[in-house]
């Protein structure tokens, strides 16, 4: 089994980071690791591992958007539970996306529906299955956090206090070679001198590291066959993200 998390962009003009877990009886391996741009060679890098096995796939992104105004209905779910943690979502709706976005994560979705994919259906964890995920909220429950991390960039936060978290936020994920399921990540990728990276190589490396934890969750799941994840629908979307590990000590 294979296990795909996807952080991606709203359009093609900005990159979008994909990860490839593969599953050893228990042990997850990082194979693959990759920056793309294009809607195109997304779809490609995800369908060409399909002849190594099914793949689960969590995305950082909202798949399904009806409403013209407002937010979504099961963003509101998400922002009940999670705000608290400053580990909510931003309301997102048609208008909007067509502002800042080509569609792709609509046209990513539906080419994997029409391929196979198992989406909004009841969960089959033998099957290519596709479904939302949030990593903030999957972060600070991951690692039994009272807030969210604060690498991104955003206005009034400085690149010194971003950097102190992206710190942190490398070693939360190293964390994650002890947890059930485990998975090894090729030592490069969190021992990258974090304040040799800026502008875009920063961005790259910060969805990289959110891939990582889109592609732990899928794992996660399907491991423990939904029993230990958060599961939110509606009609339209479902959400999954790891339930609170409280018996964590950090």
């Amino acid at each position: 089994m294979l296990f795909c998390g996807i952080d991606l962009s709203f359009s093609s003009k900005n990159s979008s980071a994909l990860v490839f877990i593969k599953d050893h009886a228990g042990i997850g391996e990082v194979i693959s690791l990759f920056t793309l741009r294009s809607l195109e060679d997304i779809i490609e890098a995800i369908l060409s591992f399909l002849p190594l096995g099914k793949i689960f796939i969590a995305i950082d992104a909202p798949l399904v958007i009806l409403n013209e105004k407002g937010e979504r209905q099961i963003d509101a779910m998400v922002n009940k539970i999670f705000r608290k943690y400053h580990a909510g979502v931003y309301p997102i709706n048609r208008n909007i996306i067509r502002k800042i976005s080509d569609f792709q994560v609509e046209k990513l979705l539906w080419s994997l529906v029409k391929v196979g994919f198992n989406f909004l259906k009841k969960v089959d964890f033998s099957k290519n299955t596709i479904f939302e995920t949030v990593v903030s909220a999957s972060i600070v429950n991951l690692f039994n956090l009272e807030r969210s991390l604060k690498y991104k960039a955003k206005k009034g936060r400085s690149l010194n206090l971003r950097y102190e978290e992206f710190k942190k936020y490398q070693k939360y994920i190293k964390k994650l070679e002890n947890y059930t399921p485990s998975i090894y990540i090729p030592v490069e990728i969190l021992s990258k001198d974090i304040e040799n990276l800026k502008g875009k190589k920063l961005k790259e490396y910060e969805d990289i590291l959110d891939a990582i934890i889109c592609a732990y969750t899928a794992y996660h799941f399907w491991y423990h066959k939904g029993r230990e994840s958060l599961i939110l629908s509606d009609l339209n979307s479902i959400i999954v993200i790891p339930k609170r590990q409280k018996w964590i000590n950090f």
